[in-house]
């Protein structure tokens, strides 16, 4: 009786399991009811047009019209109206001119003109011979955001903004 009883078991077991439900997968963790779930974040660094007053760097825009409307004929003079900004130049007009941002070398400032970098292998940049004839607009940036145009550009980034043409382009052979 005993060994009837022992081999309904062993061909019991095997079929009450094979008759039991799959195992469900795990559930998330729910959240508890008093705190919110966020979106993720994303944080990127780029080079995007963004209006002024949403930009957390302190930015100074020059416009080319109001340049000419005051008078003002070079870059050089320009640029002494910028904060935190000093310009030195040796000699008279044509003499080399360095920009000093924020109390740091002129090699440390990057000058772009049209997003083209300007500045000599050195890192400095001659601001003697430039006028504001064909300026759109001068943008300065100074401080720690200027890290996002590259490794020379530690105090400060000038970018130099030329004015469109008019009309179709041509050209000849």
């Amino acid at each position: 009786m005993r060994l009837a009883s022992g081999v309904r078991v062993l061909f019991a077991v095997p079929s009450m399991l094979a008759a039991q439900q799959p195992p469900q997968p795990p559930q998330p963790p729910q959240p508890p009811k008093d705190s919110a779930v966020l979106a993720p974040v994303v944080v990127t660094a780029t080079r995007l047009p963004q209006p002024a007053a949403d930009v957390p760097a302190a930015v100074t825009v020059l416009r080319g019209a109001d340049l000419r409307a005051k008078g003002i004929g070079t870059v050089l003079e320009a640029l002494r109206d910028v904060p935190g900004a000093a310009v030195v130049q040796t000699g008279s007009f044509g003499g080399q001119t360095s920009l000093f941002l924020r109390g740091g070398q002129s090699n440390y400032v990057k000058v772009l003109v049209d997003g083209v970098p300007v500045n000599q292998p050195g890192g400095s940049f001659d601001f003697a011979n430039l006028t504001t004839d064909n300026i759109d607009r001068i943008e300065v940036v100074r401080g720690p955001a200027s890290v996002l145009y590259g490794s020379d550009a530690v105090t400060g980034v000038v970018q130099i903004f030329t004015r469109p043409g008019t009309g179709a382009p041509r050209g000849r052979a």
